[in-house]
């Protein structure tokens, strides 16, 4: 197992694990699972957000520039 794990450390690249013949598990380094994790919640939001844009819940960047700035003063303020 160690071996394997220094497998995944050293190239970077994802380990197929197989059982009788087929595909079981990945492993993969922490590093890309992290990123992996970062960029599906990323998607899932631009999802969401389509779907709130199709519904008619969409405001306009504007609206948007205004409401992120006002955000990020209460946030430096704190």
């Amino acid at each position: 197992m160690a071996t394997m794990l220094d497998q995944v450390r050293e190239t970077g690249r994802p380990l197929v694990l197989t059982a009788r013949g087929r595909s079981a598990a990945v492993v993969v380094g922490i590093e890309t699972y992290e990123a992996l994790l970062d960029e599906l919640e990323l998607l899932r939001d631009v999802r969401k957000g389509e779907k709130q844009i199709d519904a008619g819940k969409g405001i306009s960047q504007g609206k948007a520039k205004a409401a992120l700035k006002k955000r990020l003063r209460r946030a430096l303020n704190k």
